[in-house]
């Protein structure tokens, strides 16, 4: 930048005054580039004043013409003086003394960041380098915690009254999350939980067959001893477990209560995280709820 009076080249972009001839400088963007003289200062604001130059570029008070503008001599450092041994093994014990302080700083500043992103992701690290939820027993998760509480803690499009975490946890029991990237590269949050078969019928939804499905109506028939009589009720009608269980309720309804209160049904969800995993999409509902993928979203966010 320079004066539009005389031409000259201002001291900075901040310079109010030319340091040639004592003209105010109007305000500019450009960065200017100019050697300064560090051997001479204003006497009047103590900044320094560019070279040859009789006026302040910061107050445009009048100086003395600068004593010399030589470059300074250069330093000559005197010969070092051998130190006695005494003072060199002293040394040594001094500098083996600031590495141990150094070392115990740097384990000290690791075990703070361990510990507070252990306490800011919400995950506890056991002794085995383990990690599980604060709430142990009824949120376990594992895979990246990070990508997990960006589904937990976010809202899908349609259903948006709360989180996926707060409804998901609220519905089914025993929850657990675990991610995992896909063999297409898609990061991917998967919910697994359980839910009693009572409920389910409660919300009106028609329980289709799927192996986890029959593999709990079996389990609870045979700790009611009524699986040969069902097993065969299903085989002449030609229909899968599933079926004869929905329809237990009008033929058999003392029956169907007992069964509601066995059966525990697992359920499990998947989410889809877009590439930069700030956004996701429900990617996946579980095969029971076959042709009912609305329903089921109502039941969960009811």
């Amino acid at each position: 930048m320079f004066c539009e009076n005389c031409g000259v080249q201002l001291a900075s972009d901040v310079t109010s005054f030319c340091g040639h001839c004592g003209s105010p400088v109007k305000a500019s963007r450009q960065i200017p580039v100019l050697q300064m003289n560090m051997n001479t200062f204003c006497m009047t604001c103590g900044k320094p004043l560019a070279l040859g130059g009789r006026f302040c570029g910061y107050c445009g008070a009048v100086n003395a013409e600068p004593s010399s503008t030589s470059a300074p001599a250069p330093f000559v450092a005197p010969a070092p003086v051998p130190a006695p041994a005494v003072a060199s093994e002293k040394r040594k014990t001094g500098n083996k003394l600031l590495w141990l302080g150094a070392l115990g700083i740097l384990v000290l500043i690791a075990v703070i960041v361990v510990a507070r992103h252990s306490r800011d992701s919400g995950v506890n690290v056991g002794s085995d380098g383990s990690t599980q939820s604060k709430d142990a027993g009824a949120n376990l998760s594992s895979g990246d915690s990070g990508v997990i509480n960006v589904v937990k803690n976010g809202v899908l499009a349609n259903y948006n009254t709360t989180t996926v975490g707060k409804a998901f946890e609220g519905t089914f029991q025993d929850p657990t999350w675990k991610s995992f990237v896909s063999p297409k590269g898609t990061t991917i949050v998967e919910f697994h939980g359980t839910v009693k078969f009572r409920a389910l019928k409660k919300g009106g939804m028609y329980i289709a067959d799927s192996p986890p499905t029959n593999t709990a109506i079996t389990a609870c028939i045979n700790s009611l001893g009524w699986k040969d009589e069902i097993t065969q009720d299903a085989q002449l009608r030609g229909e899968p477990l599933t079926s004869v269980v929905n329809w237990m309720g009008l033929t058999h309804p003392e029956r169907f209560d007992k069964l509601n209160e066995c059966v525990n049904l697992p359920v499990s969800f998947q989410f889809a995280l877009s590439a930069d995993k700030e956004t996701f999409s429900l990617a996946y509902i579980d095969e029971m709820f076959y042709n009912q993928a609305e329903k089921v979203m109502d039941f969960i966010y009811h």
